[in-house]
């Protein structure tokens, strides 16, 4: 058996078939399946909202952890949202020009990373990125030397880690907690606003 684009909860697979679903979501509960929801940037590259830039056929869901490596094309801009971003060995560009980016959902990637970008590649921010996460347990994020430009942390009860120094513009915390794990940082701005739940851990 094999599924594409589903999402599956509390699903216990057995018998003599092999259970499989690709570009999709394990929720909870399930067993017997294999389920992988990687979405891979093509070796032509192109508009994070055109289905023609990554393998699955569509663009990246919310449940998507998304892959962009040495064999991926240049990625340009376009609203983005996705569980988790890893840009391991990619040494091209990603131009946000066109909208928000969009990080996590209500489960963390098995990798336990939000974002890793890769020194060799190039990154340009004129929008806002937000971790999103409500997920339990800590999340990293790796910058790689690039300037963020405007961050926001907004996922209720999350928990980011900072993997290496940190240069951007604005940076906000508006729910969970973020650690900077002793990195240093550049901003313009560092703002802890709202009512909610957050923390943040200098030093």
């Amino acid at each position: 058996i094999a599924l594409t684009y589903v999402s599956i909860q509390d699903s216990a697979a057995s018998g003599g078939a092999t259970f499989g679903a690709t570009w999709s979501q394990s929720v909870s509960g399930n067993s017997g399946w294999t389920i992988t929801g990687i979405w891979k940037v093509l070796p032509g590259g192109g508009a994070w909202t055109s289905a023609g830039t990554w393998d699955a056929g569509i663009a990246p869901l919310a449940y998507s952890d998304v892959i962009c490596d040495a064999t991926s094309g240049n990625l340009t801009g376009g609203t983005a949202i996705c569980r988790s971003a890893d840009f391991t060995g990619f040494t091209g560009s990603y131009s946000m020009s066109a909208g928000n980016m969009t990080i996590g959902t209500t489960t963390a990637a098995p990798s336990g990373i939000a974002l890793k970008f890769s020194s060799a590649m190039t990154f340009s921010n004129s929008y806002t990125i937000n971790f999103a996460s409500t997920a339990a347990g800590v999340q990293t994020i790796t910058t790689a030397g690039k300037s963020m430009g405007t961050v926001v942390f907004q996922g209720v009860g999350s928990s980011y880690q900072l993997q290496d120094a940190y240069t951007g513009t604005n940076l906000t915390v508006t729910n969970g907690t973020l650690d900077t794990n002793n990195q240093t940082l550049a901003l313009t701005a560092l703002v802890i606003s709202g009512t909610a739940t957050r923390a943040v851990t200098l030093g």
